[in-house]
């Protein structure tokens, strides 16, 4: 039987981005290798999922806000 503490550690980030900014973004996020792992959600409304571990969640905050001129965010929801 596996363990779910990998799963445990994950925080995700779910968010709504102009549909037009998903490949911006996910651009962006290459840059910094392992912080988060993007997922479209979907594409039309510009729902997006972010899931990293949890010791990264300030640097996964810190990112999104320093780029929030390029990609608003309309809303985000943090899930442990």
């Amino acid at each position: 039987m596996q363990s779910n503490e990998p799963q445990k550690e994950l925080q995700r980030i779910y968010a709504r981005i102009a549909p037009e900014k998903i490949s911006l973004l996910r651009f962006i996020l290459e840059g910094y290798d392992g912080l988060t792992i993007m997922s479209t959600i979907d594409p039309k409304q510009g729902i997006i999922s972010l899931r990293f571990h949890h010791k990264l969640a300030d640097d996964v905050i810190e990112l999104l806000e320093g780029i929030s001129d390029q990609i608003t965010t309309v809303k985000h929801n943090v899930s442990p």
